[in-house]
């Protein structure tokens, strides 16, 4: 696809006492967003079987879909934000067991975000006994955006296999342990990210114009496994902010009724953006009829009755690029983001609301060219951290 951009990367994740190394692709876009009051946008949609973008009255029919104006259910409130209407949290396992990234942005972590193995089956049961469960980085963290990969690394597994119920033993396992390990935890504070980045070509569980109605249909049996093993558990539908293929994302959406969430994983980088017209541009972005920008993937969450999350997000504070599509420190970056969310947030769950985001804060990743915290390991990012914890 023309002004896509991938990239090797090598991610170091601290898992309590474990080290896993994990190889991936990852397409980046820039986060952007539009100024507070900016129009909803409506877009023309082809002949598909998709909705348009047109802003609606109510929700749409689904089981776990939610008015614009009130909420169906809604989450245990464990601690209260020092700020913030949405909650807010990021994915370092060390500054989030030991306090110290709360304490440096003076605001607890209400969402803890983490990554099951895909490295073997074993691995990917596993992955929330030394991650979750108590005693361990997010054992005390009261909401988790979860990312459950559907397949295994270099294992030939596909999606024709997983929609005839191929792999739905190993995805049962890993639900009855992610439940086992989130213990008396409310339920429905576990954001489940099934098949995270899915429309990229970075992971095995990527999805090619060719796999969409498996996609779709092996997504089904997921969610049917979670009614069954870890029930009040949400699924979260998050792609990439821009696809490896070229297809309108929303022929991918398996419908309301198999998800609760949908989120979108986006980044400031390719291009890089840093004043506000080009952040107002960049929100408004689609492809192949569908959303790519921040804004129009939530317009797409509001119509479908569904509450809309950032589950991936930081800046590329390196000047020279990730894979050389520039970037470097931008506080700009952080404070308009900052001002999208306080325009979009609430910690109850409405359609089209932001209910939650979670820097990824990774350090050593890729030179920590996304890391904000600690201050010493993103020499790149140090504006934008500054202003972070000035915000947040």
């Amino acid at each position: 696809m023309s002004g896509i951009k991938t990239r090797a990367v090598h991610a170091v994740k601290h898992i309590g006492s474990r080290l896993q190394v994990r190889t991936a692709r990852v397409a980046l876009f820039a986060v952007v967003f539009a100024c507070i009051g900016l129009a909803l946008l409506t877009l023309t949609h082809a002949a598909t079987s998709t909705t348009s973008f047109e802003p609606e009255n109510g929700s749409r029919t689904g089981a776990s879909t939610v008015s614009d104006n009130g909420a169906s259910g809604g989450s245990a409130v464990l601690f209260s934000a020092s700020g913030g209407t949405w909650w807010s949290g990021q994915s370092d396992t060390t500054t989030t067991q030991n306090g110290t990234f709360a304490t440096w942005r003076g605001r607890a972590i209400e969402i803890g975000g983490t990554w099951a193995s895909s490295q073997n089956a074993g691995d990917a049961i596993a992955s929330p006994t030394w991650s979750i469960a108590p005693g361990n980085p997010y054992g005390n963290i009261p909401r988790m955006d979860y990312a459950i990969g559907a397949m295994i690394d270099n294992s030939g597994e596909n999606w024709s296999a997983a929609a005839s119920g191929a792999y739905d033993s190993r995805w049962a396992q890993q639900l009855q342990q992610l439940k086992a390990s989130w213990g008396s935890r409310q339920a429905s504070n576990m954001f489940i990210r099934f098949a995270h980045e899915f429309n990229g070509n970075w992971y095995p569980w990527k999805v090619t114009p060719s796999d969409v109605t498996n996609f779709k249909n092996a997504w089904a049996r997921f969610a049917n496994l979670r009614n069954q093993y870890f029930p009040g558990a949400q699924i979260v539908w998050c792609p990439n902010a821009g696809s490896s293929y070229a297809y309108d994302i929303r022929t991918l959406y398996p419908g309301n009724s198999y998800v609760d969430v949908i989120a979108v994983d986006k980044y400031n980088n390719y291009p890089w953006v840093n004043d506000q017209a080009s952040f107002n541009s960049e929100i408004i972005r689609t492809a192949n009829g569908g959303p790519q920008g921040l804004e129009t993937y939530r317009q797409f969450a509001l119509q479908q009755g569904k509450p809309f999350a950032v589950s991936e997000w930081s800046n590329d504070g390196n000047p020279a690029g990730d894979a050389g599509e520039g970037g470097g420190d931008s506080p700009n970056y952080v404070q308009y983001f900052h001002d999208w969310l306080v325009a979009n947030g609430s910690q109850t769950p409405q359609a089209g609301k932001v209910l939650y985001e979670v820097l990824f804060n990774v350090p050593g990743y890729t030179n920590s060219l996304y890391s904000f915290y600690p201050l010493d390991l993103e020499p790149g990012n140090t504006e934008a951290a500054n202003k972070y914890a000035q915000l947040w």
